[in-house]
C-alpha cells in the first residue's frame, strides 16, 4: 500500500513538474537563445580557431622531428649507397633517415605571430560576447511582445465580460418594459466586435510566441508559457537629464564590438610586422642520422694461408741464375652482409647551421607588406563607421525613449479622462438615462485608449531596455 501511495504521488507530481519546466522566464529565454544561436556558435568557433593558431605558433619555437624510409629496387648502373661505387646489376636498397630542425631567428616572425594570435583570441571572444548581447536584446523584444499580446487579450476578455453585463442589464430593462427591444442591438453588435477582437488578440499571442520560439531555436510545436512579472512597473526615468555624450562615452567603453575593433586594429599592425619580417635573414639549425642496406654488399675476411710458387731469373754476383720463391697470401672469403649488421655499421650523422638572406624575391615581400597596410586601413575605416553608427544608434534610441515616455504619459492621461467619462455614462445607463449607443461609444473610446496605454507601456519599456543595452547593463525585467 505504501509503494502504491508513492507511485500515485509521483504520477501526480510528474505532470506538474513538466508543466513548470515549460514556463520560461526572460533570463531562461535569453540563455536558451544564446546557447542555440548559430551566430553565437560561429563566434565561438572563431575563438577556438584562434586558439589553435596560437598553439601552432607557440610550438614553432621548438625543433621538429621527421623520420623516413625507402625501399628501392634498382636495375642497371647505379651508385650503391653502402659503398658509393657504381654497380651494374639488379639490387635492393633500403634506407632510413631521422632529421630535425629548429628556427633560431626569423626576424621576429614567430614572436609577432604569437602576439597576433593572442589579440585575435581576445577580439573573437569580444565578438562572441557582442553576438550574445544582440541575441539578448532580440529575445527581450520578442518576450515583451508576448506580454503585450497577452495583456491585450486579457483586456479584450474583460471588455467582453463588461459588454455581456451591460446586455444583461438592458435585457432586464426591456423585460420590465422600461426600454424598447431595439435597445439591445447596439450591445449585441458591441459583443460581436469584442469577440472578434479576442480572436485577433489570441492570434497575436500565438504569433508572438511562435516568433519567440524561433529566436530560441526550440521546437515550434512545443507548448510554452512565459513568466509574467508580478509587478511590471515602468521605472521612473528623467530622460531629459540624460546626456547623449555621457551615454556615448559609457557605451563606447562597454560595447564589446568597440573593444573588438580596437584589438583587431592592433592585430592588423602585427600582420604588417610579420609581413615585413620576410626582408630579414633567417637562421636555423638542423641535424640528422641515417643508415642504409644493400643486398649486394658483402663482408670480406682472411681465410687459410695459400703458398704460391713464383719463378724468378736473374744474375747473382754476375752469375746467371734462376729458381723459385714462395709467396704466402691469405685467401679472401666473401660472405653475405647481414641486414642488421649493415643497419648499425652504416649509420651516419650530420649537424649544421643555415643562414638565409633574401636578396630579391620578385617583390613578394613588399606586396605582402602593402596588402597588410591596406588591411589595417580598412579596419581603421570600419572602426570609424562602427563608432559613427554607435553614436547615431544611441541618439535614435534616446530620442525614441523620450518620445515613448511622452506617448505613454499622454495615453495614461487620456485613459484617466475617458475612464471618468465612461463611469459617468455607465451610471446614467444603469438608471436608464443613457441609451445603449452612448454606453457602447463610451466603452469603445475607453477600450481604444486602454489599448494604446498597453501598447505604449511596452514600447516605452523596450526603449528603456535598449538604453540599458547601450550602457552595458544586463537585460532583465
Amino acid at each position: 500500500m505504501k509503494q502504491f501511495s508513492l507511485f500515485f504521488f509521483f504520477f501526480l507530481i510528474l505532470p506538474l513538474s513538466q508543466f513548470a519546466q515549460d514556463v520560461w522566464s526572460l533570463e531562461n529565454c535569453i540563455l536558451e537563445a544564446q546557447n542555440q544561436s548559430i551566430a553565437v556558435q560561429q563566434a565561438k568557433i572563431a575563438v577556438e580557431s584562434a586558439k589553435i593558431s596560437l598553439k601552432q605558433d607557440k610550438m614553432s619555437r621548438f625543433p621538429n622531428l621527421n623520420a623516413s624510409t625507402s625501399g628501392n629496387l634498382n636495375s642497371g648502373r647505379f651508385i650503391d649507397p653502402t659503398t658509393n661505387q657504381f654497380r651494374t646489376t639488379t639490387s635492393f636498397v633500403n634506407s632510413f633517415n631521422i632529421s630535425s630542425g629548429v628556427q633560431l631567428y626569423s626576424g621576429g616572425r614567430v614572436k609577432n605571430s604569437i602576439k597576433k594570435d593572442e589579440l585575435d583570441i581576445q577580439a573573437a571572444q569580444l565578438n562572441a560576447q557582442q553576438s550574445s548581447q544582440d541575441i539578448a536584446l532580440q529575445v527581450a523584444q520578442s518576450y515583451l511582445n508576448v506580454l503585450l499580446a497577452e495583456e491585450q487579450l486579457t483586456a479584450a476578455k474583460q471588455r467582453l465580460t463588461l459588454s455581456n453585463q451591460n446586455l444583461d442589464r438592458t435585457n432586464k430593462l426591456i423585460n420590465a418594459g422600461t426600454l424598447p427591444r431595439n435597445s439591445r442591438l447596439d450591445l449585441e453588435a458591441q459583443i460581436a466586435r469584442e469577440q472578434s477582437t479576442i480572436i485577433a488578440a489570441q492570434n497575436a499571442v500565438d504569433l508572438t510566441l511562435l516568433s519567440l520560439k524561433q529566436i530560441m531555436f526550440i521546437d515550434l510545436s512545443k507548448e510554452i508559457q512565459i513568466e509574467k512579472p508580478s509587478d511590471l512597473n515602468i521605472p521612473t526615468s528623467n530622460l531629459d537629464a540624460v546626456s547623449l555624450d555621457d551615454m556615448y562615452t559609457t557605451s563606447y567603453n562597454t560595447q564589446p564590438r568597440i573593444k573588438a575593433g580596437e584589438i583587431e586594429m592592433s592585430s592588423a599592425k602585427m600582420s604588417e610586422k610579420i609581413a615585413g619580417s620576410s626582408k630579414l635573414p633567417t637562421i636555423s639549425a638542423f641535424g640528422g642520422i641515417s643508415t642504409n642496406y644493400s643486398n649486394r654488399s658483402k663482408q670480406f675476411e682472411a681465410g687459410e694461408i695459400v703458398l704460391s710458387e713464383v719463378p724468378f731469373a736473374g744474375e747473382l754476383n754476375g752469375v746467371p741464375t734462376s729458381g723459385f720463391f714462395y709467396n704466402a697470401q691469405p685467401e679472401i672469403v666473401e660472405n653475405p652482409y647481414p641486414y642488421f649488421n649493415q643497419f648499425w655499421d652504416n649509420i651516419g650523422q650530420n649537424l649544421g647551421v643555415q643562414i638565409s638572406y633574401p636578396i630579391w624575391d620578385n617583390r613578394i615581400t613588399k606586396s605582402n607588406v602593402e596588402r597588410a597596410q591596406l588591411q589595417t586601413e580598412s579596419i581603421r575605416l570600419r572602426n570609424e563607421i562602427t563608432k559613427q553608427n554607435l553614436r547615431v544608434e544611441i541618439q535614435n534610441a534616446l530620442a525614441s525613449a523620450k518620445a515613448a515616455q511622452k506617448t505613454y504619459e499622454s495615453a495614461q492621461t487620456t485613459v484617466t479622462s475617458l475612464q471618468a467619462s465612461y463611469e459617468n455614462t455607465k451610471k446614467r445607463f444603469d438608471v436608464g438615462s443613457a441609451n445603449s449607443f452612448e454606453i457602447t461609444t463610451a466603452q469603445n473610446n475607453l477600450a481604444i485608449a486602454e489599448t494604446e496605454v498597453i501598447r505604449s507601456k511596452y514600447d516605452y519599456l523596450f526603449r528603456l531596455k535598449i538604453l540599458d543595452f547601450y550602457q552595458g547593463k544586463e537585460i532583465k525585467l
